[in-house]
């Protein structure tokens, strides 16, 4: 009867994770399209203003032309003017907007994978400190691996540069791997 007993709390344990991380996956996933939306909606604010400065510019040089042809005075150009600073301002508004929510998206990501670097580094020191608890690893070799997988974490942001510039095609595996090896040593 104990082994059941063990049994049923695991499996309501492994069920408790599922949900847990069910629930992680879906407030991420929620708050990324909630964040794809507005900037989608932000760029076509952007575009509808881009359009409208066309249609001012194309006046302002059309009657531009017309006071210099006819030498009549240039009020309707300083209406029209009056008119682009105002675009141009909410303009600059928007991409600013865009800038700040893309920088926090940035932000975001870049605080999930340390977190999740964090994460796998935990789960390493723990099976290093059982390995060590069962005699399996001498203190010598535990604290020679506990330091190296404490240096990739260290190293993080550096090591995520160097991943980056290979997935962009910057760099060769072969310096991708010689550049790791050596910042870990």
């Amino acid at each position: 009867m104990e082994v059941f007993d063990k049994a049923v709390k695991k499996v309501k344990e492994v069920g408790s994770n599922v949900v847990t991380t069910a629930v992680g996956v879906g407030n991420s996933i929620g708050n990324v399209a909630k964040e794809q939306t507005e900037i989608a909606s932000l760029k076509l604010k952007k575009n509808g203003i881009e359009k409208k400065l066309d249609v001012i510019y194309a006046r302002i040089g059309k009657e531009y032309v017309t006071s210099k042809r006819e030498e009549t005075a240039e009020s309707n150009i300083q209406e029209l003017m009056e008119e682009l600073d105002l675009q141009l301002a909410e303009l600059d508004e928007i991409e600013g907007q865009i800038k700040e929510i893309e920088a926090k998206n940035k932000e975001n990501s870049l605080a999930k994978e340390r977190k999740k670097a964090e994460t796998k580094f935990e789960a390493e020191k723990e099976t290093l400190d059982k390995a060590l608890a069962m005699e399996i690893l001498t203190v010598d070799e535990y604290n020679t691996k506990l330091a190296a997988i404490q240096k990739k974490l260290d190293h993080f942001e550096d090591i995520r540069k160097i991943d980056l510039q290979y997935e962009m095609n910057i760099i060769t595996k072969e310096e991708h791997d010689a550049k790791i090896d050596a910042l870990l040593k």
